[in-house]
């Protein structure tokens, strides 16, 4: 029995990438373009935004270090996540991807008034390589699965495992990010490996190490797990219940491992030992603050704006700030920080309104939203989005898919609950609920959303089986 379902899991997660792939194939044929848009400025309809960015840090580390660079000296402000840029660099050196149909190093800096990317007319290159990229993250992710599956199937009876792996297979919000130049695929990758290795209890020397390394390269992917060694932490204090408790003290130090080689990299750019990025910082008073003043004020955000911009300026002149240079930045991110939080704690109720009405649209998965029409639609069409055809047509059906998400999760949930098996694990996977909610949902961005997906899978599966087996007991009885 044991082999047969093995098979199936092996055919099941080959079919999944069988279509990955297909996809990956479909999207690089279909949106591997530039366009030029009123400004000029030329736009890759796959790599811009975030993706965008990554695409420029790599091409400028491959420069630096054509030119005889230390890799720590290389790169540009610490603002968004740190290993895209580098995965894409060494992707680039083994399959001599060439990024732009430009030579120079490209710098794109707001406080500056310096933007290549328009003055330069640079363009990215068109080349099919992309494709292979794409593929690879595919190839990880399914691997990913079945490291899951081996590792499951030891604590979980054989239906439920295969469902899991059929929902992670081809739940379409998560298996389009492998079509994507964002963070998350191999992000997602990185979470199951991480899972995978945590539904054995046992917590030797070596797998602490690991651990430690693992949680610190998933920061080192996605910022936003920058507190996550803190969930794993209480699952493991959980565990041991008191004894080996040294073992949690060497996952703490695999991961400021990580962290420090992110600092020295830091100080060696730029003589600032800086961990966390500079997006991470003023992140409440880009997407928050004018929105609550504006609330507060009675007044359309644009005024909010332009006098929170008066503020900043007044500012950087009375403290004698130089924005060219990055630990002076740094101050100023600092203040927007600090201004950021006093601002939120002088007006609780508003800020807390803020939160809950994006929290409400941060929990609505949308499949299509960030990579199809991500591409679909130009970097200056995005903002107004939610005003187009595409967007309306399909909010009765992203509301529905939701809905029978989040029910099947509550199903299952409580399932779990009454049959209090495999405890620590789920306790582990409704901390990571709750941790990934608290820091990402006041954004807005259902994006941020999707890895809670690969933790309510555990619930939705549960939850399908449980009204599956009670359909088919009542209609046989």
């Amino acid at each position: 029995m044991i082999k047969s379902l093995k098979n199936k899991i092996v055919l099941t997660i080959f079919a999944g990438l069988f279509l990955s792939i297909s996809l990956n194939f479909y999207f690089i044929s279909k949106f591997n373009n530039l366009i030029q848009l009123a400004s000029k400025k030329y736009e890759h309809q796959m790599i811009k935004s975030d993706p965008g960015k990554f695409w420029m840090q790599a091409h400028n580390i491959r420069i630096d270090i054509n030119q005889k660079k230390s890799f720590f000296q290389t790169g540009h402000e610490y603002r968004i996540s740190y290993l895209p840029s580098k995965i894409l660099y060494i992707f680039s050196i083994i399959f001599n991807e060439k990024f732009y149909e430009h030579e120079d190093k490209i710098i794109v800096e707001p406080f500056t008034n310096t933007d290549d990317l328009k003055n330069k007319n640079i363009k990215i290159n068109q080349d099919n390589k992309k494709l292979i990229y794409l593929v690879l993250q595919s190839l990880i992710y399914y691997f990913s699965l079945f490291i899951l599956y081996s590792k499951i199937i030891k604590k979980f009876d054989k239906e439920y495992v295969f469902y899991l792996i059929c929902f992670l297979c081809f739940e379409p919000t998560i298996i389009m990010f492998h079509s994507s130049f964002w963070s998350e695929s191999l992000f997602f990758s990185i979470l199951i490996f991480l899972l995978a290795t945590m539904i054995d209890t046992q917590l030797s020397i070596k797998k602490s190490i690991f651990l430690g390394i693992i949680i610190g390269i998933m920061f080192l992917q996605r910022s936003v797990s920058i507190y996550y060694i803190l969930i794993v932490l209480m699952y493991y204090i959980l565990i041991l219940r008191g004894k080996n408790y040294y073992k949690i003290l060497i996952i703490v130090l695999g991961y400021i491992t990580v962290l420090s080689f992110l600092g020295y990299h830091n100080f060696n750019r730029s003589s600032v030992f800086q961990i966390k990025p500079t997006q991470a910082m003023d992140g409440f008073y880009v997407y928050m603050i004018p929105n609550i003043l504006a609330e507060k004020k009675s007044q359309p955000v644009s005024n909010i704006l332009a006098e929170l911009e008066i503020e900043s300026k007044n500012w950087i002149l009375d403290n004698k700030i130089d924005l060219s240079i990055e630990s002076e930045k740094i101050k100023y991110y600092k203040y927007l920080e600090d201004k950021s939080f006093k601002i939120i704690k002088s007006n609780l109720y508003l800020s807390f309104k803020f939160i809950v009405k994006r929290t409400m649209h941060y929990l609505i998965f949308d499949p299509l939203r960030h990579v199809y029409y991500f591409y679909k639609y130009s970097l200056n069409e995005q903002d107004s989005f939610t005003k187009t055809f595409d967007h309306k047509k399909n909010i009765p059906y992203r509301i529905a898919y939701s809905i029978l998400i989040y029910i099947l999760s509550i199903i299952g949930l409580y399932q779990f609950y009454k049959e209090k098996k495999n405890y620590n694990f789920f306790f582990l996977i409704t901390l990571s609920l709750i941790y990934f909610i608290s820091v990402s949902s006041w954004i807005g961005n259902n994006r941020y959303n999707v890895p809670n997906l690969i933790f309510l899978s555990f619930f939705i599966v549960k939850g399908f089986l449980n009204l599956k087996n009670k359909f088919i007991y009542h209609r046989y009885k």
